[in-house]
């Protein structure tokens, strides 16, 4: 029982130290809040923006306008202190070494200025947020420290440079921004290696694969480049402070505007796409579209150039191009070329047909696998009609087109093997 006693007792000197201790915490955590708050009751230029503005958050209208008096009446005091110094500097009774001196104090006086003017609009500020009346307040700052208007051209730009120089050398203006401009240019410099590195091991790797659309290969380098890009220039507005999020929600805003504004510029954009991907035909090729022959000389995601046999430029629109029947005379590497001539009825089959197996045979472009065929294509009104079939490269068609058709007219000839053409037999018959 007395072990019981003993516990209780020492458990209750506890806990009565514990609400000890507590209560002495208390104070210093109230003194170091008024020590806080006591830092701006005096105007001060050394104190950062940054940390006056949190010292003047908790405060309340009544205490504010207090403080904004304050900070006036260190601005006007010390816009008197530069009067001072103005006058010694336009007076004719000093030397020029004097004058010099009172041009630092004049200039030094107008930095500090500068700095208790911008600490008095912080405070101006948090005093308009919680209701106050500021507009004499404000209207004093801007006139008083705008002297632009009284100065000569010198005075103007010695001025002007002062003011960037304070602010230049700012902790919270010019070398924040400087070390943020800075990191901006690094990043974007960095990002356009970056960009310039991925195009160069794309097309390496579309280089290994020599199979596919020259114009999707382009496109994709293209894209996946400018896409580096825009993140770059993103990453480095962010680096300036700028909000990347709304200016992203603007413009798919505008996206979305521009979709209903440009709806056929967007279908061809889409069959621009379905062309790249399923590839009918790509820049070089020879084809037909629209009932018009001519040779692929580029594309864009809008548009594509049909360069005619006469050498005319044709541009037709993506979207009527994916939507007409394309024939692509340049799709296979091997072409068939249909030639059909046409021998007297009394001429000798059999041998016209040898001598164009030979002409085929003996050609140089003429491929031999897949073989020749010649036949009978059919009994003409004036002859019959023999078929000759080799086969060639595409890009030799027309060559081997060309040179059987002369090759062949001029064997004939040396074979005695005629060529009609068409006849018309008139019969009179006379009735007396």
């Amino acid at each position: 029982m007395r072990h019981d006693k003993w516990i209780k007792i020492l458990a209750l000197v506890f806990v009565f130290s514990g609400f000890s201790l507590h209560a002495h915490e208390e104070p210093a955590v109230e003194e170091e809040v008024v020590s806080i708050a006591e830092v701006v009751t005096e105007p001060d230029i050394k104190i950062p923006v940054s940390q006056l503005a949190a010292q003047l958050r908790p405060m309340r209208k009544a205490v504010l306008e207090k403080h904004v008096e304050q900070w006036l009446k260190a601005l006007e005091e010390q816009i008197k202190h530069t009067a001072v110094f103005t006058f010694r500097v336009d007076s004719s009774e000093i030397n020029k070494e004097d004058r010099k001196q009172f041009m630092a104090l004049e200039n030094e006086s107008h930095k500090k200025e500068l700095e208790i003017s911008k600490r008095a609009k912080v405070v101006v500020a948090a005093l308009a947020a919680k209701g106050g009346d500021v507009t004499e307040a404000e209207t004093y700052i801007k006139s008083a420290t705008d002297i632009s208007q009284e100065l000569d051209s010198s005075g103007k730009v010695q001025y002007v440079v002062s003011i960037f120089a304070n602010w230049f050398m700012d902790p919270e203006g010019g070398i924040v921004f400087a070390k943020r401009l800075a990191t901006a240019v690094f990043i974007l410099v960095g990002f356009w290696f970056l960009a310039k590195l991925v195009k160069r091991l794309l097309k390496k790797s579309f280089m290994r694969r020599q199979r596919g659309s020259r114009i999707l290969r382009d496109f994709t380098i293209r894209s996946i480049t400018w896409v580096v890009m825009l993140i770059g220039l993103m990453a480095a507005l962010s680096s300036l402070g700028v909000e990347v999020g709304p200016m992203m929600a603007a413009m798919g805003g505008i996206g979305f505007i521009l979709g209903f504004a440009l709806q056929d510029t967007l279908a061809n954009f889409a069959s621009g796409m379905m062309i790249m991907i399923y590839q009918p035909f790509d820049e070089g090729d020879f084809v037909e579209i629209s009932g018009v022959r001519g040779k692929i000389e580029k594309m864009s995601l809008v548009s594509t150039v049909l360069l005619t046999i006469d050498n005319k430029e044709l541009i037709i629109p993506n979207k009527k191009a994916w939507g007409e029947t394309i024939t692509n005379y340049s799709g296979r590497d091997v072409r068939r070329v249909d030639l059909v001539f046409g021998i007297g009825y009394s001429d000798d089959i059999e041998k016209s047909m040898r001598v164009l197996r030979a002409l085929a045979t003996e050609h140089a472009l003429v491929l031999e696998d897949p073989g020749t065929k010649v036949g009978v294509h059919s009994l003409g009104d004036s002859s019959v009609n023999i078929f000759l079939r080799p086969w060639s490269k595409t890009d030799d068609y027309w060559d081997v087109h060309w040179d059987l058709t002369k090759a062949a007219k001029l064997k004939f000839d040396e074979e005695g093997i005629s060529i009609p053409f068409p006849q018309r037999d008139v019969h009179v018959h006379q009735v007396s």
